[in-house]
């Protein structure tokens, strides 16, 4: 069997039923809002919301820039954002780990990149992810309350998990876990990229609770604007995003996201059920519109090289 071709077409049907569930997950939140009656003001709100969540996947893209370098990999950004959204579509499929598998596969068949290094850069992008949230959502505590203990506790986070990586990855390696057994390369490990990366990714999820903090305010206008409440949104979206990304067999966290959300939502900014619902299916809409963007600046790339070729 020729497992090449295999891993070929199952990269394409990875992309075709991820683009599908995107796509069905777009519609449903069109007719979700569509159905409700919404300020006039709301569509400039959400305009803005959008704008931030371009910045956020440019920011992704650019992080994965940095973690690709730790491994020894270094693609230019205009490469990287030709495929990035498109590989990452699978990610929409049930299982949490399809998205890393595609995008692997991606840079093995475009840029001759082995599988053992994306994979190591994917663990150290769900590492410098998990870590950033931790730190951000103590970050929130501390600045909220007024606390010097979650403040420490933010600042140590980062430090003492980071210090620890070079070691684990060590381990890792010898072991072969996640198909690294063929991963002859020593990765540079420089701290520089790697505490980068963690603080692009904190950025984001600031980004990602003043998006949220947008929406609220557009269906509950009395909300005001402050560094406790946008500090607020911060820790409702990023303990959301935490609930739908360890639940793996729901795609893209797809419900328990929203549903998390809603009720952090209810909870922090005393909202009834309608409203924080409808925060909740606008946070992924203005999210799904950020992806679009960038899938259409990486076609559009991909179209005009293939035409300078011919």
């Amino acid at each position: 069997m020729n497992w090449a071709r295999v891993k070929i077409w199952v990269y394409r049907v990875g992309l075709f039923l991820g683009a599908l569930i995107f796509l069905v997950q777009l519609i449903s939140g069109v007719q979700a809002f569509q159905s409700n009656r919404l300020s006039v003001g709301f569509r400039g709100i959400a305009l803005w919301s959008i704008v931030g969540m371009v910045l956020v996947v440019g920011l992704q893209i650019i992080n994965w820039s940095h973690l690709l370098k730790i491994v020894g990999v270094h693609l230019p950004l205009l490469e990287l954002s030709k495929g990035y959204v498109l590989s990452s579509l699978p990610k929409y499929i049930p299982g949490s780990i399809w998205g890393y598998i595609s995008r692997s596969q991606w840079l093995s068949q475009e840029h001759e990149i082995p599988h053992s290094s994306t994979n190591l850069a994917n663990l150290f992008e769900i590492e410098v992810t998990l870590v950033s949230a931790g730190s951000v959502i103590l970050l929130g505590l501390g600045l909220v309350n007024g606390s010097w203990l979650y403040l420490a506790a933010a600042l140590l986070l980062p430090a003492t998990i980071l210090s620890l990586t070079r070691t684990l990855i060590r381990f890792i390696l010898r072991k072969g876990w996640f198909g690294l057994a063929a991963f002859t390369n020593q990765p540079t490990m420089d701290n520089r990229y790697l505490w980068l990366a963690t603080l692009t990714s904190g950025v984001q999820w600031l980004i990602l609770g003043g998006a949220t903090l947008l929406l609220v305010a557009g269906v509950k206008p009395q909300i005001q604007f402050s560094l406790r409440e946008w500090l607020l949104a911060v820790q409702c979206f990023t303990l959301a995003w935490l609930g739908g990304f360890f639940v793996i067999f729901v795609p893209g966290g797809l419900g328990v996201r929203e549903l998390a959300l809603t009720g952090l939502i209810m909870t922090n900014f005393s909202a009834n059920y309608q409203t924080a619902t409808l925060v909740a299916i606008g946070s992924r809409l203005v999210y799904s519109a950020g992806e679009i963007i960038w899938l259409g600046i990486g076609l559009l790339q991909k179209a005009g090289g293939k035409g300078k070729q011919e």
